[in-house]
């Protein structure tokens, strides 16, 4: 039998890897996993509110059993060779009146078709939890305020960029 492994008595085990993923504790994997947690999915076709906000998003329709707490995300998304930044929510659109829960990404700078294209979205970090506002105007200023987070977080993001040399990505 071997020793479990861990790190200054901490042991790494999938049980806790899910339970952080889980909790949105999503910088807090990659010691563990050597790697930051990712999903992929299609492109499915969503409400277009994003879009009439100012922030089309990509809804992405995964079948992954561990998807992330509801929140908000920080986000590098991969779609065939392309590797772009992002802002991802999940949840259920609580400002809407929502009732299913959604993956819904915004692709900073990027203009194209998505749909029925495979995404697979790594999560850097959580800015929050999930939001209800008051009407759509505070909820577009909220979207604003963490995209410039996201790309502050983003820009300074040198670990993801390692990990996929190492895996020759």
């Amino acid at each position: 039998m071997l020793p479990p492994i861990g790190e200054g008595g901490h042991i790494f085990s999938s049980s806790e890897i899910r339970r952080l993923v889980r909790e949105g504790m999503v910088a807090r994997v990659v010691p563990l996993l050597g790697r930051h947690f990712s999903l992929g999915g299609r492109v499915v076709h969503g409400h277009h509110r994003g879009k009439e906000l100012g922030f089309p998003t990509a809804n992405v329709l995964s079948d992954h059993e561990l998807i992330p707490a509801d929140g908000v995300y920080a986000v590098k998304v991969k779609s065939g060779a392309l590797l772009l930044d992002g802002a991802c929510n999940i949840g259920k659109k609580p400002t809407f009146g929502g009732e299913e829960r959604s993956i819904e990404v915004f692709l900073f700078d990027f203009q194209g078709d998505l749909y029925d294209r495979e995404l697979r979205i790594f999560f850097i970090e959580r800015l929050r939890g999930e939001s209800a506002y008051p009407d759509p105007e505070v909820l577009k200023d909220a979207i604003s305020a963490d995209v410039l987070r996201c790309r502050e977080i983003l820009g300074a993001t040198t670990l993801f960029d390692e990990i996929l040399d190492r895996e020759g990505k």
